[in-house]
């Protein structure tokens, strides 16, 4: 299902989760989109290819040539290859922030910037600008960062760490092209290099590469900003995040049990002993948990206010999955649009294709008032339950594995999605959403960007397991 919330037409590309051979890096995204009408550090709307931005008629050829055409990649993917722009509809001065993912802060987040030099229209002396930070929003300027400032009429990049916040701007911006940032962090120190040539501003610590923060504008000191409404003149593309350290997250064994289930919203501990047991809040950037916050005031959430715990196992005819949601505020007003109400959303790619369009979204709302359970019969019973005292609620899942082509000794694309309204969002729009794994709103329909379920035959994992 589709959901009706303003998504960016920004490009991404995650490698996906299909095999992690032992010692391998990691690669990671953390993504998500929106445009909300006033806060101020909150996403931006992120324009898509068709857009309309009040361009002049006469620029229209050069919109569609020049802007979008000029990826730094040949991909086909239509997200990929279309460009973030700074535009019209970020006005005033707006700043982005999203959690990396990347395990302790370590690893290397790449992107790419086109400067349009040409046919850019930013007021000269303002700026767009890129930092990777411990803290997010404007509160970056509190701890370590390390970001590169692009200011229009300039010929340099200025890069500003929070050692240098004068920074210094000595590498050359590339006009009319795409230039090439890799921020790195060993776990030592934080570096970055543009078009291959390392900057002398670095952070003298590691673990510092928690968000990618980007700014119409430039962060002062006291965290406002200043010097935006750069429109239109810088494009960034093909954001990815990579670390060599394992989050222990990529793969979820579920192992074989022999328990009696009862598909009825409540979790009873008899029904899930033995099960694999995996909890995340999104309070922090750290896998598993990832949070997005569509609209409202943007902040980590408190485990109070929304936690998930997913209990998995099988006996080699059904796949159960059971999700405990503590959640403080139980809204559900939204009516058929059930995404902007409290609920939960579970994925199994149950052919492993991977597929970049109509993934199966099982969905349903906390008091199972709105669900699809219904497109899934055939292999699947779902329900959830608001628990006594409107504290949460429960969902229980059996899913019919030879129906669904499901097998014990194999691995499967899979997450789990909560959906929290809590009315901090803006009214008939999505608010807080924790993702196990994919950490991006259009993974609903998206399987490239899932993690990995492995379900066993045994009652513990097997060690030594090949993954192909």
């Amino acid at each position: 299902m589709t959901k009706d919330i303003w998504l960016f037409g920004f490009s991404i590309f995650m490698f996906g989760w299909l095999a992690f051979p032992s010692n391998a890096s990691e690669t990671y995204f953390f993504w998500y989109g929106s445009s909300p009408s006033s806060v101020s550090w909150a996403p931006f709307h992120w324009e898509e290819q068709d857009r309309t931005s009040g361009f002049a008629g006469d620029t229209s050829d050069l919109q569609e040539g020049m802007f979008y055409n000029h990826t730094p990649d040949a991909g086909d993917d239509t997200q990929l290859n279309t460009s973030l722009t700074f535009s019209f509809t970020v006005s005033p001065n707006r700043g982005a922030h999203h959690p990396t993912v990347l395990p302790r802060g370590i690893g290397q987040v790449s992107l790419w910037v086109y400067y349009d030099q040409t046919y850019g229209l930013g007021v000269p002396g303002h700026a767009n600008s890129i930092y990777l930070s411990v803290l997010p929003g404007a509160d970056l300027v509190k701890a370590n960062y390390l970001g590169v400032e692009m200011v229009a009429g300039e010929t340099n990049f200025r890069v500003v760490s929070k050692t240098n916040p004068s920074g210094e701007a000595s590498i050359a911006m590339r006009p009319d092209e795409w230039n090439h940032l890799v921020f790195t962090d060993d776990g030592n120190k934080t570096t970055i290099t543009i078009n291959d040539s390392a900057s002398v501003i670095s952070l003298p610590t590691g673990g510092n590469l928690w968000y990618i923060n980007i700014v119409a504008g430039i962060v002062d000191t006291d965290g406002t900003i200043k010097d935006g409404d750069c429109m239109e003149t810088f494009y960034i593309d093909d954001i990815v995040c990579v670390s060599g350290i394992e989050s222990g997250y990529q793969f979820i064994d579920v192992p074989a049990t022999t328990n009696t289930v009862t598909i009825d919203g409540v979790i009873n501990p008899a029904e899930v002993a033995g099960a694999k047991v995996v909890t995340w809040d999104g309070s922090s950037p750290e896998r598993p948990g990832v949070h997005a916050q569509f609209y409202g005031q943007w902040a980590l959430p408190t485990p109070a206010d929304l936690t998930a715990t997913a209990y998995l196992q099988n006996n080699g005819e059904k796949l159960y999955i059971s999700v405990d949601v503590v959640d403080d505020v139980i809204s559900l007003v939204q009516g058929a649009n059930w995404w902007n109400d409290d609920s939960t959303e579970i994925y199994i790619d149950h052919d492993n294709s991977r597929s970049t369009s109509g993934a199966a979204q099982i969905s349903l709302n906390a008091a199972n008032t709105f669900t699809n359970a219904d497109t899934y019969a055939d292999w699947l019973v779902i329900t959830s339950k608001v628990k006594n005292g409107n504290t949460g609620w429960q969902v229980e899942a059996e899913v019919d594995m030879p129906a669904r082509e499901l097998r014990q000794g194999q691995t499967y694309g899979f997450d789990i999605s909560i959906n929290d309204s809590d009315g901090e969002n803006e009214t008939g729009y999505q608010g807080a959403q924790e993702w196990l794994y994919a950490s991006y709103e259009w993974a609903y329909d998206n399987e490239t960007y899932w993690g990995n379920i492995r379900i066993l035959s045994t009652a513990v994992q097997v060690e030594g397991w090949e993954i192909y």
